[in-house]
């Protein structure tokens, strides 16, 4: 009974009328923020909306955070009322109460079927989400980290000064960012890793005019996230790699055996 109900479910087109309309909000938004290139600031409006304009892989979140409280709800209880409604109003649901199914095991079905529902709508939402963030917004290098963006969504209270000035449009780095992000004088080397979990989007550290060495490009096989770069010896032997040198010079991966990796 359980598979009729869920055949049933997902070859109606109004199922699939209800999950286009909720992916349509976030589509919706992701456009006119790129219109607009405006996003609320951290701690207001929905969680992760603040940080896709630096950071699309955070989309799916955002997308989930416009859906899931009022929207798919209402969606969930449409497709719940209808499951049942639709019966009484084709006539077919006084067949169905007669059978040996039983009402339980009937309204058990038509859970999980709902449930169901459920489950592919978010899948959906997420999946259309990261599209959408992928296709539409592009990392922006010295921007500070979706991280802070994250802490001041969730929990501003527990965010501090500190905290909000690494945020993607913090005051702070918008001045830092005003000018040359490599003046002239000392020469600009950028080492960070592709495994980053702490500034995301990893290339975030990327500095133009600068020579840009992320770890894995010299040794692909590298395993260090943020707190890792420091203690990390292959790193190390980069830094003193380009200390030594005078002048920055480009590494690759035929310099990774040397270096220790």
């Amino acid at each position: 009974m359980i598979a009729v109900e869920l055949r049933k479910l997902f070859r109606r087109p109004r199922t699939w009328a209800t999950i286009g309309v909720l992916n349509a909000l976030p589509v919706l938004v992701a456009v006119l923020l790129v219109l607009t290139d405006l996003a609320p600031r951290p701690g207001e409006g929905p969680p992760f909306l603040s940080a896709v304009l630096s950071n699309g892989a955070l989309y799916p979140l955002a997308a989930l955070a416009i859906v899931l409280p009022l929207f798919l709800p209402i969606a969930v209880a449409v497709v719940a009322g209808d499951s049942v409604a639709g019966e009484a109003q084709a006539g077919t649901l006084r067949y169905l109460l007669v059978r040996p199914a039983g009402r339980t095991r009937l309204l058990v079905a038509k859970l999980v079927a709902v449930l169901a529902f459920v489950l592919v709508t978010v899948l959906v939402v997420a999946g259309v989400g990261y599209v959408i963030g992928a296709a539409l917004f592009e990392a922006q290098p010295t921007t500070g980290t979706s991280l802070a963006d994250l802490a001041g969504d969730v929990a501003p209270e527990q965010c501090p000064l500190g905290c909000r000035q690494l945020g993607t449009d913090s005051d702070l780095l918008a001045r830092l960012n005003a000018g040359d992000e490599t003046p002239e004088g000392p020469t600009w080397v950028s080492i960070w890793t592709s495994q980053d979990r702490t500034v995301t989007p990893p290339d975030s550290a990327r500095l133009e005019g600068a020579l840009n060495l992320p770890v894995q490009s010299i040794c692909p096989r590298a395993r260090v996230d943020h707190g890792g770069l420091p203690r990390d010896p292959v790193v190390q032997e980069i830094v003193l790699a380009e200390l030594a040198a005078g002048d920055p010079i480009p590494l690759d991966s035929g310099d990774c055996a040397r270096l220790g990796g």
